[in-house]
């Protein structure tokens, strides 16, 4: 997995966050056209929310995505 630190005068971060994202009961939804145009999607949309995509596996049932953001995203994400 690739680190991505970020740092400034004073200090060094490495700020990665793990989402998982399961559909209702489980069901097989991540597939085919539905699974390359969220993969399009989510490569689009992180760099417009200042984050890296670290990692990502998709599976029929279940998506897990590691970013890796600076504190000052982080912070606008849950004041926003």
């Amino acid at each position: 997995m690739k680190q991505m630190y970020h740092s400034n005068d004073t200090c060094v971060l490495l700020i990665n966050s793990h989402l998982v994202w399961c559909p209702k009961r489980r069901r097989k939804m991540v597939v085919d056209r539905l699974k390359t145009r969220l993969e399009e999607l989510l490569r689009e949309t992180a760099p417009e929310l200042a984050c890296e995509m670290v990692a990502l596996e998709m599976m029929p049932d279940q998506l897990h995505l590691v970013v890796s953001a600076t504190p000052q995203i982080e912070a606008q994400r849950t004041r926003g």
